[in-house]
């Protein structure tokens, strides 16, 4: 349920950018990548370890790589698909 959530997030950030004529670079990665971890927090915090309870620019790298993967998914899969 999680991944299906994260992916969501990752793909309605990435469908927003791609209309708004944005470039899916390391900036769009990040913007989603904040998002992705801000509404995971939102649907975990009473159960989430203290050390992801943080904002994102505050998470360790480690941490910050788990939200990545979301973005550069979705990203890999519109090159992919070419979805729009």
């Amino acid at each position: 349920k999680e991944r299906q959530s994260g992916a969501k997030v990752a793909f309605d950030a990435l469908l927003e950018a791609v209309k708004s004529g944005e470039s899916l670079d390391e900036k769009f990665v990040e913007y989603a990548s904040d998002i992705i971890h801000k509404e995971w927090l939102e649907r975990n915090f009473n159960r989430a370890k203290d050390e992801h309870k943080p904002s994102y620019e505050q998470l360790s790298e480690e941490a910050k790589e788990k939200d990545r993967i979301f973005a550069y998914s979705a990203i890999e899969i519109y090159k992919m698909k070419k979805i729009i």
